[in-house]
């Protein structure tokens, strides 16, 4: 049950990485479906903790505030994309996957900045660095809890 889990982000966050580089913007509604799928596969496998369901949220939640301190400095569609991806893996995971997606943007952001592609105000996608980082977090096996 668990690979069907990491499938269904797996698709989940590959489409919203493309249209997030396309048209920089994160579905609403592909996400509400992404959601309605993961609650119903933990529902199938017996989980019933929603301890852990809510603590899976919280790194979401907190990118959400984060977005809206900084005036969407941070999208808030990150912040709904890192829910969803809470609600398939759990806090550990979902921490895991933001944290890898982080560390990725770096490098890249200074490449585009020392080849003056972008300025401190440029906005870059981040739903294809947080697609990375799960796949390498999947790919590594790397737990946080």
């Amino acid at each position: 049950m668990m690979i069907v889990r990491y499938a269904g982000l797996l698709v989940y966050l590959a489409a919203a990485a493309v249209t997030d580089i396309r048209k920089k913007e994160v579905s609403v509604k592909a996400a509400g479906i992404a959601a309605v799928l993961a609650v119903t596969l933990r529902i199938a496998a017996g989980e019933k903790d929603l301890f852990s369901w809510m603590a899976g949220l919280l790194p979401g939640i907190l990118v959400l505030l984060v977005g809206k301190v900084t005036k969407e400095a941070v999208g808030y569609g990150d912040g709904i994309a890192i829910l969803v991806c809470g609600l398939f893996l759990g806090a550990g995971g979902c921490t895991g996957c933001v944290i890898i997606g982080l560390f990725l943007t770096f490098p890249v952001s200074l490449v585009l900045l020392v080849w003056k592609k972008a300025d401190r105000k440029s906005r870059m996608p981040f739903l294809p660095f947080l697609l990375a980082g799960y796949g390498i977090w999947f790919l590594t096996g790397l737990k946080i809890r």
